[in-house]
């Protein structure tokens, strides 16, 4: 291919004040290091019980105009053992935004939380007080990050934790206008807070509220699709019920599950779901069908292009040494000494390279700029198939047919490729690590999850 002038040097990461974002480079390989930062998006909650519900609909700060107080609520009484925040990973984009205020606001201290069972009203008494509301049946609902980060911010904040299943959290959920929790609900007093610059944007009415805007997709009153219970009293459990049209897990079901992952090979987070993969792969063998496949564009310049045309031809000819092929690219990402290793035949290999460039016109589009999307080259190979799942970006799962949503460590990636399964065989009993792989290449672990992409 002809030699590639410029390299995909991206930016480093940056926050601002006015987005929140969710972003994840902390990985350590030099060649990471140029790697384009993944798509901005607004922070969003993806799945109900581990459900994908993309409902990232961009909400606009609304100016808080004066209200009157709040009328006096009932006592709250809230259990200890109610509060039940699932662990998850989509809240450190909001963490890391909230950090970026502390850094303005210089603000340190700790925070304090109402006692179980405190006698006073929440919102209400003389004190500087936010609720946030939550669901214990939600999985991906874990505001321990942000309470924290909130507390730094407003040293003088206090807290009360309510669980949607307390009559008072319902009263609350519907007096703020609420569709989706969690949801962390303020009164006007903190508009004379010091701090209250520095939030203002991300606070928009509700209610008899003003609720912080933190992308919230979980919606209590809807029907969880994998718990065994009739969630909405419709007589219809999970799957059955029309709540669940559409969601991943209530995906058609096949005697051999067909699994593609969508990569690009130099991307960090593509490397990292392979790496989550190759266990999964490795334990289930011909019981599932699990392919790796390629994005339509390339965003780390002429060797992605080389190595995914490499990659392809392997999985064409010698798919039988693909996967030791796989796991020696995925330590440092030098191919010509994986060829040599795994002993790929390198005349088929050569003639398969030049005959899948000219019928994919790889090399003819690098080099037409015409033809590219956006900065980055088009990679046409999976073009029909990236267009029918609708694949935006690297990493991207599709099980049966349908996009699923799920960790990337092969304990999670091996529960959503047996969801596929019309009978789960005994191998989706087994124990895989639930450490997530680094993202780029080596085979680090990471102590945090992702859930960035490239593009």
């Amino acid at each position: 291919m002809a030699n590639f002038d410029k390299d995909n040097k991206e930016k480093d990461s940056k926050l601002k004040e006015d987005d929140w974002f969710e972003k994840e480079d902390n990985y350590d390989s030099k060649e990471n290091k140029n790697d384009p930062d993944p798509e901005d998006e607004p922070i969003k909650i993806e799945e109900k019980k581990n459900i994908d519900k993309k409902a990232d609909h961009e909400e606009k700060p609304v100016k808080a105009e004066k209200k009157e107080k709040p009328k006096e609520e009932k006592p709250v009484k809230v259990e200890k053992d109610k509060i039940k925040i699932s662990k998850t990973k989509m809240w450190q984009g909001i963490s890391t935004a909230l950090a970026v205020l502390l850094l303005i606001s210089i603000f340190t201290g700790g925070f304090k939380t109402s006692p179980v069972g405190k006698a006073t009203s929440v919102l209400d008494g003389d004190g500087f007080s936010a609720v946030i509301l939550n669901d214990e049946r939600c999985s991906s609902c874990d505001t321990t990050q942000l309470i924290s980060q909130l507390s730094q911010t407003f040293p003088d904040l206090e807290i009360n934790e309510m669980d949607y299943s307390e009559e008072e959290a319902k009263d609350i959920y519907e007096s703020a206008e609420l569709s989706a929790l969690p949801a962390v609900l303020f009164t006007d007093s903190i508009k004379d807070k010091e701090g209250y610059a520095n939030v203002e944007n991300y606070l928009i009415e509700s209610g008899d509220y003003l609720s912080l805007r933190i992308g919230a997709a979980f919606d209590p009153e809807a029907e969880i699709c994998d718990n065994e219970v009739d969630d909405t009293g419709n007589g219809k459990v999970d799957c059955e019920d029309p709540d669940c049209s559409g969601v991943w897990k209530c995906m058609e079901k096949k005697e051999i599950p067909e699994v593609e992952a969508f990569v690009m090979s130099h991307c960090p987070y593509g490397t990292q779901i392979e790496k989550g993969l190759i266990p999964v792969i490795e334990l289930l063998g011909n019981k599932a069908d699990i392919q790796i496949r390629f994005c339509d564009y390339a965003m780390h310049g002429e060797k992605e292009l080389d190595e995914q045309v490499r990659q392809y031809c392997i999985q064409e000819e010698q798919n039988d040494k693909y996967l030791d092929y796989l796991k020696c690219f995925l330590k440092d990402g030098d191919s010509e000494t994986c060829v040599e290793e795994t002993e790929i035949d390198k005349t088929k290999l050569s003639t398969c390279i030049g005959i899948t460039d000219a019928k994919y016109k790889v090399t003819e589009n690098f080099e037409d700029k015409s033809t590219w999307k956006g900065n980055f080259p088009t990679f046409n190979i999976f073009k029909e198939e990236v267009e029918e799942y609708g694949v935006r970006g690297s990493p991207t799962l599709v099980i049966n047919g349908v996009t699923a949503s799920t960790g990337r460590d092969p304990a999670s990636l091996l529960d959503a490729v047996c969801t596929g399964f019309k009978e789960k065989p005994e191998e989706c009993d087994e124990e895989l690590s639930s450490a997530n792989p680094s993202a780029g290449f080596g085979f680090e672990e990471s102590d945090s999850a992702t859930t960035a992409t490239c593009g």
